[in-house]
C-alpha cells in the first residue's frame, strides 16, 4: 500500500510539473510577442520556460508589496500564461505537428528523467538551511505582505532571496507545505530536457548546431550530480540559481556563436540573457559579477554586430536594460524593506528607516560568510588554501579536471598540422572568459563549492564546446560525435550516487521535519516561538526564530504586519 500511494504522489508531481510547464512557457510567449519576436521551436519553447519564470518573479516582487502570495497569485500567472499559450496555438500546434511524429527516443527519455527526478523530489526536506530560514522565509510570502525590518527577527530572513517567491507561488491547495516537492525538480527537469535534446542533436547525421549542442549535452554530469542531492526536495537557493545560468548561458552561447543574418532572432536572444541572469542575481546575489561581465560581453557583441542596423540595436540594448531595471529595482526595495540595506548583509548601503538591522549583526554575517567559505577562522593570508583544498567536492574538481584536459588538446591541436576548422566563430570564447571572472569574484569572496560550482561546469562545457567547433576534422566528425555522446551519456549516469528514494513508512510524499517550540516572551511582551532544541524553525508558527532577542519588538503593538524593530544595541547569534 505505501508503495502504490508513492507512485500517486510521483505522479501527481509529474502532472503538477506538466502543468507548470505549460504556464510559463505561455508567460515566456507572451512576453516574446511583446518584445517582437514571434517565433516557436524546441529552442524557444525552452526559452519561452525560463523568460516566463523571470517575469513571473518579477510580477511577484511587486505583488508581494501589498498581499501575500496565494491562490490568487497563482490564479493571475495562469491566466497570463494561457493568454500566452492561445495567442501562439497555432504556432505550437504546428511545430507539435511537425517535431513530436518519429521522436519516440526523445519521449521516452524525457518520460525516465521524469519518472527519476519525480522520485528525487518525493524524497524528504532535509538540508539544514531549509529548517534553519527557507521554510520560514516561504511562509511568511504565503502569510502575509512583506514585512519590515524581518531580518531583526530572523537575520537570515534579510537575505532576500526572490526564488521563495516562485517556492510560495505553489504552495497552494494540495500541495500548500508540501511545494518543496515540487519547486526544484521543476527546473532540473526542463533543464534536463534541454540536455536530451542536445544529445539527439549531436546524434543526427548532419547537426548544424554542433557545438551548442556539446555544450548543452555537458550539462548533464552537474545535473545529476545536483539532483542526487537534498536539494531537489527543499527551498534550497543554490539550486534554482544554477539551473537560471545554466538556461542563460546556452542561449548566450548559441548567440556567440551565430554568424546568420537573423538580428531579429538574435535580438531577442540578448534580451533574454539579460533578463534571465538579472532574475538570478535576484535569487542569488553572489551572481552580480557573472551578471555584469555576461551583460557587458552580450551588449558588446550585439551592438558591434547589429551596428548596421542601429534603431534595432539600440532598441534591443534599451528593451534589456528596461527588463533588466524591472527585475531589479524591486528587488532594491525589498532589501530595504526587510533589513533597511539595498543588498544585506552588505553595510555599503545603509538607509535611514527605523527597522534597519544594526550594523554589527550585518557585518557579523559577512565575517562568517567568509570563514564558511575559507573553512577555517584565518581568513586573512593564504593559510586558509589547505582546509578549503581538502573539502572541495567533485562538482568542482571534475570540472577543473575536465577544463584542464581541454587546454592540453587545445595546445596539442594549435600546434598541429592535422588540424582543420569547421567553425571560424572566435566570439564563442569569450563565454569562458566571462566564467573566469565569475570563478575570480567567487574564490575571493566566499569560495563555497554550492556558491559557484556552475560557474566551473560552463568553463568546462564551453571549452569542450569551443574546440569541438573549430578543430574537429570534417572526415572524422560522425564518428567523434558518437564517442562524445557516448562518454557524455556513461560519466553522467556514474555519478547517480542512489538511484531511487523509498517510500516513506506512512505512505505518499516523504514529510517535512517536524519540532517542538517553546515560547519566549520579549521585553515588549511580544511572543516568539523558538525551537526546544538545535536552531531549525522548520515550517513551525510565525513568528518563530532560533535566535530571540529580549529587545525586539513590533514596530506597532499586537500587529505582526507592521514589522520588528530592535531597541538598543544587542550581540550577534551565538556561534
Amino acid at each position: 500500500m505505501n508503495s502504490i500511494q508513492f507512485i500517486l504522489a510521483m505522479i501527481a508531481i509529474i502532472i503538477t510539473w506538466g502543468l507548470l510547464f505549460a504556464i510559463f512557457v505561455g508567460v515566456g510567449l507572451l512576453v516574446q510577442l511583446l518584445m517582437g519576436l514571434r517565433k516557436f521551436d524546441s529552442d524557444h519553447c525552452f526559452m519561452a520556460f525560463w523568460m516566463g519564470l523571470a517575469c513571473t518573479i518579477l510580477f511577484l516582487q511587486l505583488w508581494h508589496l501589498v498581499m501575500p502570495v496565494g491562490a490568487l497569485a497563482l490564479a493571475t500567472v495562469s491566466a497570463f500564461g494561457i493568454l500566452g499559450l492561445f495567442r501562439n496555438k497555432s504556432d505550437i500546434f504546428a511545430w507539435s505537428r511537425k517535431n513530436l511524429a518519429g521522436k519516440m527516443g526523445i519521449i521516452v527519455a524525457l518520460l525516465v528523467l521524469a519518472v527519476w527526478l519525480a522520485n528525487r523530489s518525493a524524497g524528504p526536506c532535509k538540508t539544514d538551511d531549509s529548517g534553519l530560514y527557507h521554510l520560514s522565509g516561504v511562509r511568511w510570502i504565503t502569510e502575509y505582505p512583506i514585512i519590515p525590518g524581518l531580518g531583526n527577527l530572523h537575520d537570515r530572513l534579510a537575505f532576500n532571496n526572490a526564488s521563495f517567491l516562485y517556492c510560495a507561488l505553489l504552495e497552494v491547495g494540495p500541495w500548500y507545505g508540501k511545494a518543496t516537492h515540487l519547486a526544484n525538480g521543476l527546473l532540473l527537469l526542463v533543464l534536463g530536457a534541454q540536455c536530451i535534446l542536445g544529445g539527439y542533436r549531436l546524434a543526427q547525421p548532419k547537426c548544424r548546431k554542433m557545438g551548442v549542442s556539446l555544450f548543452n549535452l555537458t550539462l548533464l554530469t552537474p545535473l545529476i550530480l545536483t539532483a542526487v542531492h537534498s536539494w531537489i526536495s527543499s527551498y534550497n537557493t543554490d539550486l534554482p540559481t544554477a539551473m537560471i545560468v545554466f538556461a542563460a548561458t546556452a542561449t548566450m552561447f548559441a548567440f556567440l556563436l551565430r554568424d546568420d543574418s537573423d538580428l531579429k532572432s538574435q535580438a531577442y536572444d540578448v534580451i533574454f540573457v539579460l533578463t534571465v541572469l538579472a532574475a538570478g542575481v535576484c535569487v542569488k546575489v553572489s551572481l552580480v559579477f557573472f551578471f555584469l561581465t555576461a551583460a557587458t560581453v552580450i551588449v558588446s557583441v550585439w551592438l558591434n554586430r547589429a551596428w548596421s542596423q542601429r534603431t534595432l540595436a539600440i532598441k534591443t540594448t534599451l528593451k534589456a536594460a528596461m527588463m533588466t531595471f524591472l527585475l531589479i529595482a524591486p528587488w532594491l526595495v525589498r532589501g530595504i524593506i526587510l533589513s533597511g540595506y539595498l543588498i544585506y548583509p552588505s553595510t555599503f548601503t545603509p538607509i535611514t528607516v527605523s527597522w534597519r538591522v544594526p550594523e554589527n549583526i550585518a557585518k557579523w554575517h559577512i565575517n562568517e560568510i567568509r570563514i564558511y567559505g575559507r573553512r577555517t577562522e584565518q581568513i586573512d593570508g593564504w593559510q586558509w588554501l589547505g582546509p578549503w583544498m581538502k573539502d572541495l567536492e567533485r562538482n568542482i574538481i571534475l570540472p577543473i579536471v575536465i577544463t584542464l584536459l581541454g587546454v592540453a588538446v587545445l595546445v596539442w591541436l594549435r600546434g598541429s598540422a592535422r588540424k582543420t576548422r569547421i567553425g571560424t566563430t572566435a566570439t564563442g570564447w569569450l563565454l569562458p572568459v566571462t566564467a573566469l571572472v565569475g570563478v575570480a569574484a567567487w574564490f575571493f569572496i566566499s569560495p563555497v563549492p554550492r556558491y559557484g560550482f556552475f560557474l566551473f561546469w560552463i568553463l568546462s562545457g564551453t571549452f569542450l564546446a569551443m574546440l569541438f567547433h573549430r578543430y574537429t576534422p570534417v572526415v572524422e566528425e560522425k564518428k567523434l560525435r558518437n564517442i562524445v555522446l557516448i562518454v557524455c551519456i556513461v560519466f553522467s549516469i556514474v555519478n547517480i550516487k542512489k538511484f531511487f528514494i523509498m517510500p516513506p513508512t506512512n505512505g505518499g510524499l516523504h514529510a517535512t521535519p517536524k519540532v517542538v517550540a517553546k515560547i519566549f516572551t520579549t521585553a515588549s511582551g511580544l511572543n516568539l516561538y523558538v525551537p526546544a532544541e538545535g536552531i531549525g524553525c522548520w515550517d513551525m508558527q510565525l513568528p518563530c526564530t532560533p535566535y530571540p532577542r529580549k529587545n525586539l519588538r513590533l514596530r506597532r503593538k499586537e500587529d505582526l504586519q507592521s514589522g520588528f524593530i530592535l531597541d538598543g544595541a544587542i550581540e550577534p547569534p551565538p556561534e
